[in-house]
């Protein structure tokens, strides 16, 4: 289990506690996000413990509510 952030709860949320689980042999998780206003978030993994964090930037998606 991966905990996240979220840049702008405003522009929408995450489940609490905001966190996915990745389970063995597999490389993505599914989280909900709730969308409740126009404009632009951020999502991103908190780097667990142990492990390196990418450099190029695919710990993180930037949703843009329309």
């Amino acid at each position: 289990t991966v905990s996240l952030t979220n840049s702008d709860a405003t522009v929408g949320t995450l489940p609490v506690p905001a966190t996915v689980t990745i389970t063995p042999g597999n490389d993505t998780g599914t989280v909900q996000f709730h969308p409740l206003k126009v404009g632009t978030a951020t999502i991103g993994v908190v780097q667990p413990s142990g492990y390196t964090a990418p450099t190029d930037g695919t710990n993180s998606l930037k949703i843009n509510v329309q």
